[in-house]
């Protein structure tokens, strides 16, 4: 999936994830009401917002590698 699909995705208000990120549970989804990109993850068996993003730092690698997934 390229990146524009993962915009389209999150505007969409699917969870997406890198496929090399190391916790498999982890996942980064769009929050309408509030504006932001709420990364959440499983610590201790439950599901955690761990991190609050007002916008997407992405780097090259982000942009051009074929590493992201809709989480189902």
């Amino acid at each position: 999936m390229k990146f524009s699909e993962v915009v389209d995705a999150l505007m969409a208000g699917k969870r997406v994830r890198k496929t090399n990120w190391d916790n498999s549970t982890a996942y980064l989804i769009y929050d309408k009401e509030h504006n932001t990109f709420d990364f959440y993850e499983t610590l201790d068996e439950e599901e955690c917002r761990t991190q609050i993003y007002t916008a997407l730092s992405l780097t090259s690698k982000d942009l051009t590698y074929d590493f992201w997934e809709v989480v189902e």
